[in-house]
């Protein structure tokens, strides 16, 4: 799923049963998101050579946060 908001653009998508990525192209777009939702504490990684560089793993509760902040 794309979501494209005031903060951000990013891409969410499952990989496995109960993760999540979140993932954009711009680091900065998911710093704010950490910034505006800092209980879900999960590190950006890198992905260089990916179609979005920069991702955080949650799990559902997480992204259950991410989207009511969004």
């Amino acid at each position: 799923m794309w979501l494209m908001t005031s903060l951000g653009f990013y891409s969410i998508v499952t990989k496995s049963a109960g993760e999540w990525q979140v993932r954009s192209r711009s680091r900065h777009d998911l710093q704010e998101l950490l910034r505006l939702c800092p209980e879900i504490g999960s590190p950006i990684l890198d992905t260089p050579g990916h179609d979005y560089p920069y991702r955080i793993i949650v799990t559902r509760p997480d992204l259950d946060i991410v989207m009511l902040a969004l």
